[in-house]
């Protein structure tokens, strides 16, 4: 594959409903390129240019999807980091490189995911108060 800030910039148009872009766009933030699709990006970017991702961290870059009431409690990873911008000319030097080589700053992330623990608790709830309170007028 011949490797060129082109071919790039067609691979990041594929998630981007916008037109114009150049080398140094933030491709989140101003192209917004968020969440689901963010994370699809980042795979098929992966895989297309035979990139060793083992050293990416999500929450660097971007978000999840949607509102989880776990994180009211708790801060979600990317609350927690700084975010970090990805422009396709980054994309262009990593893909040559082959290897996801972000220099991440020190950070602490839980080991557990307890927003996600908290909206799990919330829901089983809602749902046993919804369940007995069916059963009840049953």
């Amino acid at each position: 594959m011949n490797l060129t800030i082109e071919n790039v910039l067609d691979f990041v148009a594929e998630f981007s409903a916008k037109k114009g872009l150049h080398e140094s766009v933030d491709i989140e933030g101003e192209l917004s390129v968020t969440a689901d699709d963010w994370h699809e990006m980042i795979e098929k970017f992966g895989s297309k240019y035979n990139v060793e991702m083992t050293s990416y961290l999500w929450c660097f870059h971007n978000e999840e999807e949607g509102f989880s009431f776990g994180s009211i409690f708790f801060k979600p990873p990317y609350d927690r980091a700084r975010r970090i911008k990805i422009t396709p000319f980054d994309l262009l030097r990593i893909a040559a490189k082959q290897k996801w080589d972000i220099e991440y700053p020190e950070h602490k992330l839980p080991k557990r995911r307890y927003d996600l623990i908290a909206r799990t608790v919330i829901l089983l709830v809602a749902i046993i108060s919804c369940l007995f309170f069916l059963l009840k007028k049953i």
